[in-house]
């Protein structure tokens, strides 16, 4: 038995002003992968009226239609939202990290106002096969 093949892999995806709402494609999956942490943090404070919504999803083997929710929505426009502090990572609650092969993670972003975040860093850990 090889330990490598349990070793947990790490996606970094950096985004800047998406200049409205987008999905982001960000990983697609090579075999069954399992979500077990992700991370967002922004290089600029996001305040009120300047902000942003962010989620991850499944967007299924086509990349097209949600297929399921994969972690909980942080951010927002209001004082004291999620990234209200630049520089300091906010950790998703993950509610389905199950990728099947070749399912699309996608970054689900509803801005809010006038995007101020500056850059967005986004780390996701995946293990390979089903987690328990």
């Amino acid at each position: 038995m090889s330990f490598a093949y349990f070793q947990n892999k790490v996606v970094n995806v950096q985004i800047s002003d998406p200049a409205g709402d987008e999905i982001l494609h960000v990983f697609r999956a090579p075999e069954y992968m399992t979500l077990v942490k992700a991370y967002a943090s922004v290089t600029t404070a996001m305040g009120t009226s300047k902000g942003a919504k962010v989620r991850l999803l499944n967007y299924g083997t086509a990349g097209t239609a949600v297929g399921g929710t994969v972690t909980n929505e942080l951010g927002g426009s209001a004082a004291g939202n999620d990234f209200a502090t630049a520089a300091v990572p906010v950790e998703f609650t993950i509610s389905n990290g199950a990728l099947d092969s070749g399912e699309w993670l996608v970054l689900n972003i509803d801005e809010e106002g006038d995007w101020q975040g500056g850059l967005m860093s986004l780390q996701m850990e995946f293990r390979p096969g089903k987690s328990a």
